[in-house]
């Protein structure tokens, strides 16, 4: 039980994090040339150990994790995967995922949360790869 005490979001020394404003994110929804991908959030976790998200609730942002150093992990409906220095993967929005640091060799990552307008049909494509 205590391994779960110490499980982090945030926080990490030297991190950095840029989080834009709903308002500013809501006028980037309704201008043409931002409306189709935009940034709500970045980021910057060095060595970040016990980082870990889970979200089984989903979120309506795509994220995309990029590990510079150090190892993790990603679940996505039950699939897991290892996570290695110059690796980086996209959660699509709409999908339960958790992710974490290596427990001996914590990642350093960057990450940044976007919003993306597809069509229907390539948002079910790209989403029933997640299925």
């Amino acid at each position: 039980m205590i391994e779960y005490l110490n499980r982090r979001k945030e926080g990490f020394e030297g991190e950095r994090a840029i989080f834009l404003p709903y308002i500013v994110i809501e006028q980037m929804e309704k201008e043409p040339v931002t409306a189709g991908l935009h940034i709500t959030m970045i980021g910057y976790y060095p060595k970040a150990r016990n980082h870990y998200r889970e979200r089984p609730e989903t979120i309506p942002q795509f994220i995309l994790i990029y590990c510079l150093e150090g190892k993790g992990w990603l679940r996505t409906n039950n699939i897991y995967q290892q996570i290695h220095p110059n690796e980086c993967f996209i959660i699509p929005a709409g999908i339960a995922h958790s992710y974490a640091a290596d427990k001996q060799d914590p990642w350093t990552i960057y990450w940044v949360h976007f919003k993306v307008r597809l069509p229907l049909t390539w948002r079910q494509a790209w989403t029933s790869l997640f299925q």
